[in-house]
């Protein structure tokens, strides 16, 4: 969770870059992201080194990149594998220059290139490299740009945008092949530049100014990247603020999934340790990051996570050793068939702790056959696909869409990936998926063979319906989530369907408004009743049951313990970095905020007050003069006040925040002014008398006062209970109900096809077995004909899975002044008219012939 204060500080980055001619908002975030990145290279490689592992900033074998002339002395003679030919690593210096602790010093310009020996040599083997004869010569065809000014202009001054274009960021992109060269296959980043081989520093060059003022600004904001330090948490909290903060249009259908619709699905899942996910269309990965966190929180001490209204988890520490290898790669996969979403979601991942991302720039419909090795192969999916997206069915591996070639044809993106995850998953391998409102009741054959699929060859386990406003404002498409279970194999006519019934969940409210601007709103909320109903499949039955659940809400203030406040509470020195309550920074405050001020006000006021007071007893005096209760005698306590006023203000400036959630000052500055507005209504006597009532007492230093004003500085953050309560007050309508997929309807005038079993049902009640051995009650794919059917059943309703068609009635209790014998007997006359009415008709026809 940001403060409010670091999330101005985080959108100021942002717009450095915007105002610097970075107009597209996810081309800034991913500049961001490769100098957080670059950053966080040096604490990852001083763990490496801690682990006797040759650095990634040392020499490489046949390094073709440029060297900065101090590279050498900041990779620290990085050492070569034993038995290494030397001579293959003379062109190579090292590259220590790329560690940020380089960068943010700022890039020496004093020594002209040309100077040193070495960098003479340097260029000529560059010019040879890249064909020059002579510096007049053209640039030959496929000339790298970034080498041009290096070759021509030795004695040119390199800037710190030429160090991050001609030197970083090269060796950025040569990353993996360097992890490769040094023999450490499972070092985090083994591909790398399957996602970084195009990164470039955008910035334009003339912008010194403003890089610099980023390098700064990073620096600061993120002073402990790396070090596991609670700032781990502030860099990937700030990550997902930066890309909620972009408008990505919804082309092709992308657009950033909610995080509380993403956790929510992840609930529904439960993944386990050990389970191996996948998401198929993974865009910024908040998926897999969600997952990875879920499990975290589910292996915490529960008396440890701290959730946020919304469900967003912190303190999420897993404290289970064993947990952390499942937390990886190898366990998380992505696919995404942007270039830029991929490498985003890789880093996503990499800034939230994992170290080995499976990330991969892949389309998922490809007819690939190497995509195709990964078939069976996961425990879960879950995905968010694209709705309006099309491929040219032709080009679908027929192995992984059998149907499409037995006439079932469909081009549209939504179904496909319905049909990706049904063939990513193992047998028993479960799924969480969005879809449009569409694929649910489609009535083309495509839709009906898909939900035909996954109902009677699988088990649905829900349908929970969204409201039309959730992807609001890149779209209003009404969807739902399904989720469901893959089982497979053959199903032919009479087999029994795999799922029986199928649970549906209205969500009518989701905390957040359901208009373009979705502004919090956390009750009503129905996503924690649904939760709470998931696990059973519980169903809201006005004869039984409408118990609402919902999370219990309050609010707490936190803080980041830094220098400021260890340097004010020595005692919270241990805390450093860590972000905390201010009740528990300091237990004799309450844990609501409004109820922490009430207490630090009231104390200090009696203090603050003999403060006044004693000052009163070096005022003019004239105040002795009981007669005088004019304004004069109020002016003159106000002068007699200034010098106290200002020792006040200069206690505040140095403990007290100032500009933005200032609550400390506030309730400092309020309180102050209330005791003088009591001492000026004072009479001259009433003050005098006051004066030797206090003047024998301790009066308390200005600076303990205000100390425990800094107490009261943070940030409010409304957090919800770990455990969701049902409440008291009921619900008016169903919010969950079920419906079963095949109902056999009573047809006593069947028989069996030589004639000798008539009627489908037994004495007993039960479905004859020759029934359901009759072919001729199916349709192609072991479908029942709907004559055969109930027609309240989902399979009679072309497998419609729209969760209003089968919501049950509701009967709502009405308050009336008529009695109900009045209203029985009402009823009966009317009943009366219409059996009157009918033996009419039926006369009528009876004597037509």
């Amino acid at each position: 969770m940001l403060s409010p204060k670091l999330k101005q500080d985080v959108f100021k980055l942002w717009t450095l870059f915007q105002t610097s001619g970075l107009t597209n908002p996810l081309t800034a975030i991913e500049q961001i992201t490769y100098l957080l990145f670059i950053k966080w290279l040096e604490s990852l490689d001083a763990k490496r080194r801690d682990q006797g592992k040759r650095s990634i900033f040392g020499r490489r074998r046949n390094c073709q990149l440029l060297h900065h002339r101090q590279d050498a002395a900041h990779a620290l003679s990085d050492w070569l594998p034993y038995g290494a030919d030397a001579g293959e690593y003379k062109n190579c210096i090292g590259h220590g220059t790329c560690k940020w602790s380089f960068i943010k010093r700022g890039i020496p310009t004093s020594i002209p290139l040309d100077s040193d020996p070495y960098f003479k040599e340097q260029n000529e083997r560059f010019k040879i490299k890249y064909g020059y004869r002579d510096e007049i010569d053209a640039m030959p065809s496929g000339r790298d740009s970034q080498v041009e000014d290096h070759i021509f202009n030795p004695t040119r001054v390199i800037t710190p945008h030429d160090h991050l274009s001609q030197y970083v960021f090269p060796w950025l992109r040569e990353l993996e092949r360097t992890l490769q060269e040094i023999d450490n296959p499972e070092n985090g980043l083994q591909e790398v530049s399957n996602r970084l081989q195009d990164a470039y520093f955008q910035l334009p060059r003339e912008k010194t100014e403003t890089l610099q003022s980023v390098i700064q600004q990073i620096d600061e904001l993120f002073q402990q990247v790396g070090t596991g330090a609670a700032n781990a948490d502030i860099i990937s909290d700030t990550f997902e603020y930066l890309l909620s903060e972009i408008e990505i249009s919804a082309r092709d259908g992308l657009f950033r999934t909610p995080r509380h619709i993403i956790r929510f699905m992840v609930e529904l899942l439960d993944p386990q340790p050990g389970q191996r996910m996948i998401d198929p269309a993974a865009g910024t990965c908040g998926f897999l990051i969600n997952s990875i966190q879920h499990i975290l929180k589910n292996h915490t001490n529960p008396e440890t996570v701290v959730l946020e209204w919304d469900g967003t988890p912190h303190r999420i520490y897993g404290g289970n050793p064993g947990i952390e290898k499942y937390l990886t790669g190898t366990y998380f996969t992505g696919y995404d068939n942007d270039r830029t979403m991929t490498r985003i979601g890789w880093m996503n991942l990499i800034l939230h702790g994992v170290e080995s991302p499976n990330i991969l720039l892949r389309d998922s419909l490809d007819k690939n056959e190497k995509y195709e090795s990964d078939s069976g192969a996961y425990d879960l999916a879950i995905a968010n696909p694209p709705f309006t997206g099309t491929v040219d069915s032709k080009d679908l591996p027929e192995r992984r869409f059998p149907h499409i070639n037995k006439g079932v044809t469909t081009n549209k993106s939504e179904l496909l990936f319905m049909w990706l995850l049904l063939d990513l998953l193992k047998r028993d391998g479960r799924a969480a998926v969005i879809v449009p409102e569409g694929l649910l009741l489609g009535s083309t054959t495509a839709h009906k063979e898909l939900r035909r699929q996954l109902l009677l060859e699988n088990r649905l386990e829900g349908v929970i319906s969204l409201p039309a406003g959730v992807f609001q404002p890149h779209s209003s498409v009404k969807t739902s989530i399904l989720v469901f279970q893959k089982i497979g194999g053959e199903f032919k006519a009479g087999d029994k369907p795999h799922t029986n019934k199928v649970w549906f969940y209205e969500v009518a409210a989701d905390g957040y408004t359901l208009d373009a601007k979705r502004n919090d709103k956390p009750e009503p909320n129905d996503l924690w009743d649904a939760l709470a109903k998931w696990k059973n499949k519980a169903v809201d039955q006005f004869s039984q049951n409408l118990t609402y659940y919902k999370p219990e809400f309050f609010d707490v203030r936190w803080r980041m313990v830094d220098d400021k406040l260890i340097g004010i509470f020595p005692n919270l020195e241990h805390e450093k970095d860590n972000i905390l309550g201010i009740h528990e920074l300091f237990s004799d405050l309450p844990r609501n905020p409004e109820e922490a001020t009430t207490q630090i006000v009231t104390q200090q006021k009696a203090e603050i007050r003999k403060v006044f007071w004693s000052y009163l007893i070096n005022t003019d005096a004239e105040l002795a003069d009981a007669n005088r209760q004019d304004k004069a005698v109020q002016t003159q306590i106000k002068k007699a006040f200034q010098p106290l006023n200002k020792k006040f203000n200069s206690a505040m400036q140095q403990m007290l925040e100032k500009g933005f959630e200032d609550f400390g000052r506030k309730a400092l500055s309020a309180t102050l002014e209330m005791v003088q507005k009591e001492l000026e209504e004072k009479t001259a006597r009433e003050s005098r008398d006051v004066v030797y009532a206090v003047d024998n007492l301790m009066i308390p230093k200005i600076e303990v006062i205000v100390r425990e004003f800094a107490k009261l500085d943070g940030f409010n953050i409304q957090l919800r209970s770990l455990p969701i309560y049902p409440q008291e007050e009921l619900l008016s309508e169903s919010k969950s109900w079920v419906a079963p997929v095949r109902v056999i309807a009573r047809v006593d005038d069947w028989q069996s096809a030589d004639g000798k079993v008539t009627g489908n049902f037994d004495e007993s009640g039960n479905v004859r077995r020759e029934f359901l051995e009759d072919q001729r009650i199916y349709k192609t794919g072991g479908t029942i004909k709907a004559e055969y059917l109930e027609a309240n059943c989902i399979e009679a309703n072309d497998f419609n899975l729209s969760a209003s068609r089968y919501k049950p009635f509701t009967i709502a209790a009405t308050h009336t002044d008529v009695s109900a014998k009045k209203l029985i007997e009402e009823l009966q006359i009317i009943e009366s008219r219409i059996q009157d009415g009918l033996g009419r008709l039926l006369a009528m026809m009876g004597s037509e012939k």
